[in-house]
């Protein structure tokens, strides 16, 4: 009886213990199977959160490609970047872009815009030197304009001439001044002008009418004369700049100083250039100074200072 009763008590402990064991055993698993899913909670976090960083970087290098685009079409919408090669991935999309700012733009004519750009940039080329005879002679016309206004003279020629005589004989340096300035703008007004150093004849010519025995009203006169020319002058280059180059930042080659000293505002807005008259067959010699004509409306215009203007202009 005893030895049943121990093999029950036996048997009851085995159970507990297997119980206990299977207890434990559950709580492990639970808990193993708890951890697997935090586990894959952070892994799922982190697989969350590198793919919003790759997003970010996605959409980071889309902007960054549609700005190169934007850039890239907007410098060869003017002509200032040579169009995309046939590999380039984005020509397609980056000339679709361009065309949709210039709608004119002729992929074609880059090299010569190129070419005739140069011509404005570099010192020697035709349009380079033309810029460097405005910047020339406007801080000379300013210098001759206060010579002329320290001279002093008075209403009468004559009396000028003799009191100039007598100044240049007694050591005031005023009248020397004045001529040696006019010597420099002379030169520098027939390129400005004319576009070329011109004939010694034009630069004796332009000379005269600087003379200093002139009344004060006379060479203020003629000093503004001189500068509304070669405002026009500007306004001419800057027309020929865009149609050559196809580019609209001609204001870069004058400075703000130039600019005010022939009144022309900082964006240079010239007004249209008279049109060419209804004739198109070329002559030979060119219009002289003073030959009248009518423009394609009709209205009439007069060539003056080496380009035509509307003849009811002043």
């Amino acid at each position: 009886m005893y030895d049943k009763l121990k093999t029950i008590v036996d048997l009851a402990d085995k159970k507990q213990a297997a119980d206990l064991a299977a207890e434990k055993a559950a709580e492990a698993r639970a808990h193993q199977q708890k951890m697997e899913g935090y586990e894959e909670k952070k892994l799922g976090f982190e697989a969350e959160k590198v793919g919003l960083e790759r997003q970010k970087v996605a959409a980071q290098l889309r902007q960054e490609g549609d700005q190169y685009t934007e850039n890239a079409a907007q410098a060869i919408a003017n002509y200032a970047q040579a169009p995309p090669g046939l590999r380039d991935k984005n020509r397609y999309k980056i000339l679709a872009r361009v065309r949709e700012l210039n709608p004119t733009y002729n992929e074609g004519m880059y090299k010569d815009m190129d070419t005739a750009y140069r011509n404005w940039t570099q010192p020697n080329g035709t349009g380079g030197k033309q810029i460097l005879a405005f910047n020339t002679v406007a801080s000379h016309l300013d210098s001759i304009e206060a010579l002329a206004k320290a001279l002093e003279n008075r209403d009468q020629p004559g009396v000028n001439a003799a009191v100039n005589f007598i100044k240049n004989n007694t050591g005031d340096q005023k009248v020397t001044d004045f001529n040696t300035a006019r010597q420099a703008v002379a030169a520098e007004l027939v390129k400005a002008i004319e576009g070329s150093a011109g004939a010694l004849g034009d630069r004796e010519e332009a000379l005269k009418t600087l003379d200093p025995t002139k009344s004060p009203a006379q060479l203020m006169g003629t000093i503004k004369i001189y500068k509304e020319l070669i405002k026009r002058r500007i306004e001419a280059s800057k027309y020929m700049y865009e149609q050559s180059t196809g580019r609209k930042n001609f204001e870069q080659f004058i400075p703000p100083e130039v600019r005010r000293s022939f009144g022309i505002d900082d964006v240079i807005a010239a007004r249209p250039l008279p049109e060419s008259p209804q004739s198109s067959v070329p002559t030979t010699t060119g219009p002289k100074e003073g030959d009248k004509n009518k423009s394609k409306s009709g209205r009439p215009i007069i060539f003056r200072g080496g380009e035509w203007h509307y003849e009811d202009e002043q």
